[in-house]
C-alpha cells in the first residue's frame, strides 16, 4: 500500500489523432479549443512521436515502456505476456486501477493490455440480435457507389438508420466518458490513489461522428454515395482517383471528428473539476498515432513512418499545477510514458521499465545535458493489412525504421535499402529528401549510426517473419 497522497495517474490517449491538425499546434480551423485550454494549465510537447504507426504496438509501448519489436507484436499477434505492464506496477503499489477503452480491435483483453486493471471495459453489451438484420438488409440491395450513384438519393440531415446501417458500431467519447465517471463515482477506497487509462476512438476511420451531431466544417454526407465512400468501400476504392469534392469531405470529416472528440474531452475535465478531481492528480494526453490523409499518396495509418503518422500531440499537466503553459520543443518518444508516470508520482525506484522520463524536460537545465537531446526510435514491420492506399504502403517493400533528433528524422527501409531524411522545421511535409546531397551527409551518418547503435542494444533486428509469426 503506498503512502497516503500520492497522484493519481489519468492517462488519456486519443486514437488516430495527427498532431498537425489540431489548432492546438496552430492549424488554421479551430478544430481543438478545448485542448487548447487544457494546455494553458500544462506542458504542450511540440514533437512528441510514436514508436509506432498503429494502435497495437503503440500502447504495448506506453504499457510496457520498450520498443515494439521487443515485444513481437503484430497486425494478427497480440502482446506478450512476459514484460511487466505498468498498470500492474501500480496495481502492486497500491493504485486502484481502471481502463476505458473504444477500440475494440486493438486495445480490447484479447489483444493482451487489459493486464493489470482490475477493471477493464471494453466490448459493450450489444443487442447481437440486430446483427444479422442489418446484413440481411445490406444483402438485399445492391449497395454499390454506381447503383447509388444513379439514384442520387439526397439526406437533408444526418440519417439514423442510414447511419445504423453503413456505420460500424463504435463507442463513441461520450460513453467513455460516462464509463469512467460513473467508475470513479463508485470506485471505494477513496484514501487509495488511482491510475485510469482511456482510449477515444472517434477520429479513426470511418470518419463520422455519432448521429445528430452537427458539423462545423462543410455539410458533411448528405447522399448514399458519400456514405458510401466514406464507409462501405472506403477500403477498396482508390482515394487518388476521387473527385475534389470526395476529397473534402474526407478532410472535412475527420476535423469534424476532432472536434467532436475535442468537446467531449472538454466536458470531461469540466467535470472533473466540478468534482474536484483534478486536485493532486497527472494528467496526460496524447494520441496512439497519426493519419494519413493524401500525404505521400497514402492514406490511414500503418502504412509509413512519415510525419503525419508518426507526430502525435502531448500534453503533460502536473499533480500540483505546476510549469503552466510551458512549451517543450526537444524530440521526444511516447515510449517513455512508464518511465514519466512512475517518476512524477514518486515510484520510479526499482521500477521494471526502461526509458528516460520527461521530467528532464521542465526541470531546471534539464534540457542543456547532450544525453537529454532525445532520440525518437519507430518501427513498422509490415504495412496495413487492410491496403487503404492499394498497395503505396513503402513498408510493402520491407521493414521500415526511423530515429528523429532534433529537427530532422530519418528513415530507412529495411527490404529495398532506401534512406530518407528530412529537415522537419524546414519541411513539415517532408517533401525534401536530403539523404542524396550533400549538406545532408554528415546527418545521415550520425543518425544511421544511432539508429544502428540503439537497436544493437535492444535486441535483434526486426524481423518480419518473427513479428508476423
Amino acid at each position: 500500500m503506498p503512502a497516503a497522497g500520492l497522484p493519481n495517474v489519468l492517462l488519456v490517449i486519443l486514437d488516430t489523432v495527427r498532431a498537425d491538425r489540431l489548432s492546438l499546434y496552430g492549424y488554421g480551423r479551430p478544430t481543438s479549443p478545448a485542448l487548447e485550454r487544457l494546455a494553458k494549465r500544462g506542458i504542450r510537447f511540440d514533437e512528441a512521436r510514436s514508436a509506432a504507426p498503429w494502435t497495437l504496438p503503440s500502447h504495448a509501448s506506453f504499457f510496457t515502456g520498450r520498443w515494439p519489436h521487443e515485444l513481437h507484436v503484430g497486425w494478427n499477434d497480440p502482446l506478450r505476456t512476459d514484460f511487466p505492464m505498468l498498470a500492474d506496477y501500480m496495481a502492486s503499489h497500491g493504485y486502484q486501477t481502471a481502463g476505458f477503452v473504444a477500440n475494440l480491435q486493438y486495445c480490447s483483453y484479447d489483444a493482451g493490455l487489459d493486464r493489470g486493471f482490475a477493471h477493464y471495459d471494453d466490448y459493450p453489451f450489444d443487442l447481437v440480435h440486430l446483427r444479422p438484420l442489418r446484413a440481411a438488409i445490406l444483402a438485399e440491395f445492391a449497395w454499390n457507389a454506381a447503383t447509388w450513384a444513379c439514384v442520387s438519393i439526397k439526406l437533408e440531415r444526418y440519417n439514423p438508420i442510414l447511419h445504423w446501417l453503413l456505420a460500424p458500431e463504435r463507442k463513441d467519447a461520450g460513453v467513455i466518458n460516462d464509463q469512467f465517471l460513473g467508475w470513479l463515482e463508485h470506485r471505494g477506497d477513496r484514501r487509495r490513489p488511482y491510475f485510469a487509462f482511456l482510449n477515444y476512438y472517434d477520429a479513426h476511420s470511418p470518419y463520422l461522428p455519432p448521429e445528430g451531431t452537427r458539423f462545423r466544417f462543410g455539410p458533411g454526407p448528405r447522399s448514399v454515395l458519400d456514405f458510401l465512400v466514406l464507409v462501405e468501400r472506403w477500403k477498396e476504392i482508390d482515394k487518388l482517383r476521387l473527385g475534389q469534392n470526395f476529397i473534402d469531405l474526407i478532410l472535412d470529416s475527420y476535423e469534424n471528428c476532432l472536434v467532436y472528440l475535442d468537446w467531449r474531452l472538454g466536458r470531461l475535465f469540466v467535470e472533473l473539476q466540478r468534482r474536484g478531481a483534478m486536485e493532486n492528480t497527472l494528467v496526460i494526453i496524447a494520441a496512439d498515432h497519426g493519419e494519413e490523409l493524401g500525404d505521400h499518396e497514402l492514406f490511414e495509418h500503418g502504412e509509413s513512418l512519415y510525419r503525419p503518422e508518426i507526430r502525435v500531440p502531448l500534453l503533460v499537466l502536473l499533480p500540483n499545477g505546476g510549469h503552466a503553459g510551458m512549451v517543450v520543443r526537444e524530440t521526444v518518444s511516447l515510449r517513455d510514458l512508464p518511465s514519466t508516470i512512475l517518476d512524477v508520482v514518486g515510484l520510479a525506484e526499482d521500477s521494471p521499465f526502461p526509458g528516460r522520463s520527461f521530467a528532464r524536460q521542465w526541470q531546471p537545465h534539464g534540457s542543456d545535458r547532450p544525453e537529454d537531446g532525445g532520440d525518437a526510435f519507430s518501427e513498422l514491420p509490415a504495412p496495413n493489412p487492410a491496403f487503404p492506399s492499394l498497395g503505396r504502403s513503402p513498408a510493402a517493400k520491407g521493414p521500415m525504421v526511423s530515429l528523429a533528433r532534433g529537427r530532422h528524422v530519418y528513415i530507412r527501409n529495411e527490404g529495398d535499402g532506401r534512406e530518407q531524411l528530412f529537415d522537419c522545421a524546414a519541411d513539415p511535409r517532408e517533401l525534401r529528401d536530403l539523404s542524396g546531397v550533400a549538406e545532408g551527409q554528415p546527418v545521415l551518418q550520425e543518425l544511421r549510426n544511432r539508429l544502428d547503435r540503439l537497436r544493437a542494444t535492444t535486441g535483434k533486428d526486426i524481423d518480419r517473419k518473427s513479428i508476423n509469426n
